[in-house]
């Protein structure tokens, strides 16, 4: 028997909530529960009993395997057919190189990143799998998708490759790509069942991993970026974080003009740092205090380095937003005018 329970849907944002400023307005701070506010309407769903919960294990398990052997498939033919030298792992499967194995989650699909020039050879090799080809999206990201039949279900399977940069519709900005050569690393199942099934990739470094999930507004992304920080800070070059953001910064105003209206992506991405301490704040308690302390300190870490980079009037604009010491100081010192 499948019971029905009262659920509040959340509506999608809309695109142009981005205050004058660039930065996203306030109401994006993700509240306790860790999903926007937002006007809600009632809708009613399916809660599973525990014979659908089986059956979601036994799909999530099948859908992993289908999804490493497709890994496995597009790795060896990328290297040993089409001499695709430009390509990496992003997305879910990704942080999986560089987290323990409690921090992952499951991911039906697979994201990569390429560079431009490789689009005729990847679009060659992924159909030539019996993917079907969907016009690209904004800014040049590619969409493959495959109807693939798992017991009595139909499932659809998608591929996503984003060329040269990262588009994100939430917040309407970009991360433009300094290099796409991955570096070499080991994704592994997350399901005993499917044990064995290793497999070695160019995955896209840890900077970029953390920059293109700070970016969102989606609160996977962020839970995300937060596993990395607990569990391979040691490995972030800060160096390497400045560099890609002052690239991305000035590549993004070549992209797109009309993101000169926007704030710098080193002032975006410190915005959502300085609103990831705050949601981390009220993670629930199976968050311990002392993890919660760890974060928000590795957080203020990858701050402090990065503002050193802001324009003085952004400095300004986010150190009284968020109340930074060395602003207050200043204005204590010199009055409210610059720093």
């Amino acid at each position: 028997m499948v019971y029905m329970a009262t659920v509040k849907k959340k509506k999608t944002r809309e695109s142009e909530d981005v205050c004058d400023s660039g930065l996203p307005p306030a109401k994006m701070l993700f509240p306790k529960t860790g999903v926007q506010k937002q006007e809600a309407e009632e809708q009613q769903i399916p809660i599973p009993n525990a014979e659908d919960k089986t059956k979601n294990k036994e799909l999530m398990v099948i859908q992993e395997r289908n999804n490493l052997e497709l890994l496995k498939k597009i790795v060896e033919m990328a290297s040993e057919t089409f001499d695709i030298k430009e390509i990496e792992l992003i997305g879910g499967l990704n942080t999986r190189t560089s987290t323990s194995p409690s921090n992952w989650r499951h991911t039906h699909d697979l994201d990569f990143a390429a560079r431009t020039e490789e689009m005729n050879s990847i679009i060659g090799m992924i159909k030539s799998l019996g993917y079907e080809y969907i016009k690209s999206k904004k800014f040049g990201g590619m969409h493959f998708k495959k109807s693939i039949q798992i017991g009595d279900k139909e499932v659809t399977h998608d591929v996503h490759v984003a060329l040269d940069l990262i588009y994100d519709m939430s917040t309407n900005r970009m991360y433009v790509l300094k290099e796409i050569n991955g570096v070499e690393k080991q994704v592994k199942p997350m399901f005993d069942e499917n044990k064995g099934l290793e497999i070695t990739v160019k995955a896209a470094p840890i900077e970029d991993m953390v920059l293109m999930k700070s970016m969102t507004i989606r609160e996977k992304d962020w839970k995300d970026v937060y596993y990395l920080l607990l569990d391979a800070f040691d490995e972030i070059d800060k160096e390497k974080i400045v560099e890609k953001c002052l690239y991305s910064n000035e590549m993004e105003r070549k992209y797109d003009p009309e993101s000169s209206k926007f704030v710098s992506f080193q002032a975006h991405i410190i915005d959502h740092w300085e609103r990831m301490k705050k949601h981390v704040e009220k993670l629930d308690k199976s968050w311990l205090e002392e993890t919660k302390h760890v974060l928000i300190g590795r957080l203020d870490k990858l701050i402090d380095v990065l503002k050193k980079t802001l324009p003085e009037n952004e400095a300004k604009e986010l150190g009284e937003r968020y109340e930074w010491p060395e602003i207050k100081e200043a204005e204590k010192e010199n009055g409210p005018s610059e720093i």
